[in-house]
C-alpha cells in the first residue's frame, strides 16, 4: 500500500489553487458591498434634490439597486457622469462672446426656414444699420480667409482647439491670415449691396444657434 499524505486543513485553505479562487471572490465581494452602499447614500441624496439634471443619475442609481447586474462598472457609469468631459473646457470662448453686430437685427435666424426659404440655416444673417464695422465675437486667431460663390468674402477665426466662427458676405476684411484679433473689434466692414452679413458658430463639424449664447436683441 502506498504511503499517502495528509495536509492538515489550513494548508488546504491557503493553497495557491484556492488562493486563486476564493480570496478574490471575497475582494469582489467586499468591494460591491461598499459600492452598493455608497449607491444606496448617493440615492438617498439625490432623492430630495428637485434638480433636472440629476434624474439621469437618479434613474441609474435605481437600475442598479434593483437589477442583477455589475455594481462596479455601473459605478463607474455614474461616477463618469460627474466627471467633466475634457474637451468642455474648449466651449469657454462660447460663454464670452459678444454681439458682432451691436447696431445690427437678425434677419434670417438659425435652422429650417419658412416657405419662402429653402434649406437649413446654419447661422444668421444680421443686417445692419449705420453701423459698418464687424466685430469678432471673441479674441482668436484668423486661419482662413476666401471668397467663394455661396460665401462670398469671408473670414474664419479659431477662439479655441473645437470653437470657431464664420463672418461671410462681407465688404471688406481688416486682418490677414494668422493674425490675432481680440473680442470686441472691428475685423470687417458690411458689404454695401444690402448692408447684410452671415454669422455662425461652430463646434469642429457641429453649427451651433448664435443666439443661444448672443444677445441680439429684436429679430425682424
Amino acid at each position: 500500500m502506498k504511503n499517502e499524505v495528509y495536509y492538515p486543513v489550513e494548508r488546504i485553505r491557503t493553497s495557491t489553487a484556492n488562493k486563486s479562487t476564493k480570496i478574490p471572490f471575497a475582494k469582489t465581494f467586499k468591494t460591491q458591498m461598499f459600492i452598493c452602499i455608497l449607491l444606496v447614500l448617493a440615492l438617498g441624496i439625490i432623492s430630495v434634490t428637485s434638480d433636472g439634471k440629476f434624474e439621469k443619475t437618479k434613474n441609474t442609481v435605481k437600475l442598479v439597486l434593483t437589477q442583477n447586474t455589475d455594481i462596479v462598472g455601473q459605478f463607474n457609469k455614474i461616477k463618469s457622469m460627474f466627471t467633466p468631459e475634457k474637451s468642455i473646457d474648449n466651449m469657454s470662448p462660447v460663454a464670452e462672446f459678444v454681439n458682432p453686430a451691436p447696431d445690427g437685427i437678425i434677419s434670417a435666424g438659425f435652422g429650417v426656414q419658412d416657405a419662402n426659404n429653402s434649406g437649413f440655416h446654419y447661422g444668421v444673417d444680421i443686417k445692419m444699420n449705420s453701423q459698418k464695422n464687424i466685430l469678432a465675437a471673441a479674441s482668436g486667431e484668423v486661419t482662413e480667409i476666401a471668397t467663394n460663390e455661396e460665401m462670398g468674402t469671408y473670414i474664419i477665426i479659431k477662439h479655441s482647439d473645437e470653437i470657431f466662427t464664420t463672418y461671410a458676405h462681407l465688404g471688406e476684411i481688416l486682418p490677414d491670415v494668422g493674425e490675432a484679433v481680440e473680442g470686441g473689434k472691428a475685423i470687417a466692414r458690411v458689404n454695401d449691396t444690402d448692408n447684410t452679413f452671415y454669422f455662425e458658430i461652430r463646434r469642429n463639424d457641429t453649427y451651433l444657434d448664435p443666439t443661444e449664447f448672443i444677445d441680439f436683441g429684436e429679430k425682424k
